[in-house]
């Protein structure tokens, strides 16, 4: 059922969910939610038991499946952690870290400052420093602005990208 959770293939889950008796783990769900297939999500949440692990919301997160976040959140209270921020920074999803900012209670760590940071060149290299400009302004006490100098200083960055990120 794992597999074909995480195929999207709500087909099969249906047909393994009345032809066999092995059933399924929180597995099923999480894949199925990184993988975006909020059918299967939906489906296994109102016909299996398991549930869900962390898993779940942090890969949605990771992949910028908000519309997924928003149900888990709202119809379900499933868990995650601060790895949903982290990789949903480090991905360059910029909505769903704000909208984890808003609604959820787990925050932010130096992870996703760190994977934000890490990105700093690629975003200097297209002008997209919003989401840099985002978590330093709400997590300052996480942002290590003498790192970030040092990296600016190694790629020879326009004084413009200094100032826009206020370095």
């Amino acid at each position: 059922m794992e597999y074909a959770a995480a195929r999207g293939d709500i087909a099969a889950v249906k047909w393994l969910r009345v032809t066999r008796s092995e059933g399924c783990s929180t597995h099923a769900i999480d894949i199925a939610a990184r993988q975006g297939h909020i059918t299967v999500v939906q489906w296994l949440s109102e016909n299996r038991s398991e549930g869900c692990s962390t898993l779940a919301m942090d890969g949605a997160a990771a992949m910028g499946y908000l519309d997924m976040l928003k149900w888990f959140h709202d119809l379900v209270g499933a868990p995650c952690t601060t790895h949903a921020m982290a990789w949903a920074a480090e991905n360059d999803r910029h909505d769903v870290v704000e909208w984890l900012h808003r609604n959820r209670s787990e925050g932010c760590t130096e992870a996703a400052m760190d994977a934000a940071a890490g990105r700093v060149d690629w975003h200097a290299d297209f002008g997209e420093l919003e989401i840099v400009q985002w978590l330093k302004f709400f997590y300052l006490g996480l942002f290590d602005v003498s790192a970030v100098r040092g990296y600016a200083a190694t790629r020879a960055w326009p004084s413009a990208i200094a100032q826009t990120l206020e370095l």
